[in-house]
Protein backbone atom coordinates (compact mmCIF):
# COMPACT_ATOMS: atom_id res chain seq x y z
CA UNK A 1 0.00 0.00 0.00
CA UNK A 2 1.36 3.44 -0.92
CA UNK A 3 0.95 6.34 1.52
CA UNK A 4 1.17 9.97 0.50
CA UNK A 5 3.02 11.93 3.15
CA UNK A 6 3.46 15.69 2.94
CA UNK A 7 7.07 16.83 3.14
CA UNK A 8 7.65 18.19 6.68
CA UNK A 9 9.94 20.92 5.26
CA UNK A 10 7.65 23.68 4.03
CA UNK A 11 10.19 26.37 3.16
CA UNK A 12 13.95 26.84 2.84
CA UNK A 13 15.43 30.35 3.00
CA UNK A 14 18.76 31.21 1.35
CA UNK A 15 20.68 34.48 1.47
CA UNK A 16 21.63 36.03 -1.85
CA UNK A 17 24.08 38.81 -2.60
CA UNK A 18 22.64 39.21 -6.12
CA UNK A 19 18.90 38.51 -6.13
CA UNK A 20 18.40 38.82 -9.90
CA UNK A 21 21.24 36.42 -10.62
CA UNK A 22 19.77 33.93 -8.14
CA UNK A 23 16.31 34.27 -9.76
CA UNK A 24 17.85 33.71 -13.18
CA UNK A 25 19.43 30.48 -11.92
CA UNK A 26 16.54 28.98 -9.93
CA UNK A 27 13.74 30.12 -12.25
CA UNK A 28 15.44 30.44 -15.62
CA UNK A 29 17.76 27.44 -15.56
CA UNK A 30 16.14 25.05 -13.07
CA UNK A 31 12.54 26.01 -13.85
CA UNK A 32 11.14 26.76 -10.39
CA UNK A 33 7.96 28.85 -10.52
CA UNK A 34 7.95 32.35 -8.99
CA UNK A 35 5.10 32.58 -6.45
CA UNK A 36 5.76 35.95 -4.79
CA UNK A 37 8.36 38.65 -5.28
CA UNK A 38 9.25 42.08 -3.93
CA UNK A 39 12.42 44.21 -3.92
CA UNK A 40 14.26 42.19 -1.29
CA UNK A 41 13.01 38.62 -1.66
CA UNK A 42 11.39 36.09 -3.94
CA UNK A 43 9.57 32.85 -3.16
CA UNK A 44 9.89 30.07 -5.71
CA UNK A 45 8.03 26.78 -5.72
CA UNK A 46 8.98 23.30 -6.74
CA UNK A 47 6.37 21.35 -8.73
CA UNK A 48 3.54 19.46 -7.03
CA UNK A 49 3.24 21.51 -3.82
CA UNK A 50 6.71 20.63 -2.61
CA UNK A 51 8.99 22.80 -0.51
CA UNK A 52 9.13 26.56 -1.21
CA UNK A 53 12.48 28.25 -1.73
CA UNK A 54 12.78 31.83 -0.47
CA UNK A 55 15.73 33.89 -1.68
CA UNK A 56 16.47 36.95 0.43
CA UNK A 57 18.72 39.74 -0.83
CA UNK A 58 21.22 40.63 1.88
CA UNK A 59 22.59 43.59 -0.09
CA UNK A 60 26.27 42.75 0.37
CA UNK A 61 28.70 40.02 -0.66
CA UNK A 62 28.65 36.76 1.25
CA UNK A 63 32.00 36.25 2.97
CA UNK A 64 33.60 32.84 2.84
CA UNK A 65 35.60 31.83 5.87
CA UNK A 66 38.76 29.86 5.32
CA UNK A 67 40.25 27.44 7.80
Amino acid sequence: MKYLVKDPVEKVVLASCNLQRSIDYWNGILGLEICRQDNSKVVLKFPSDQTELELEDIGKPILLLSS
